[in-house]
């Protein structure tokens, strides 16, 4: 299976954006913490969508496409 479809993969990245939301709320964080205890890959999964997430920032402030997007 390829990361992309890895379900641990998948779930980090919807944390991400979860936690991220203006509405997301204290029962979301207490979910997500409940989630990253739950396994150590959910807390690997978490820190590759950060690290994912901190170069698609890096590459927008040099890339006017991505910083349209």
């Amino acid at each position: 299976m390829d990361s992309a479809h890895d379900p641990a993969n998948q779930d980090a990245a919807r944390w991400y954006s979860r936690l991220r939301a203006p509405d997301c709320t204290s029962a979301d964080r207490a979910d997500f913490e409940q989630w990253l205890a739950r396994d150590a890959r959910n807390a690997a999964a978490y820190a590759a969508a950060e690290r994912v997430a901190a170069a698609l920032g890096k590459l927008a402030m040099t890339d006017s496409r991505l910083r349209a997007m």
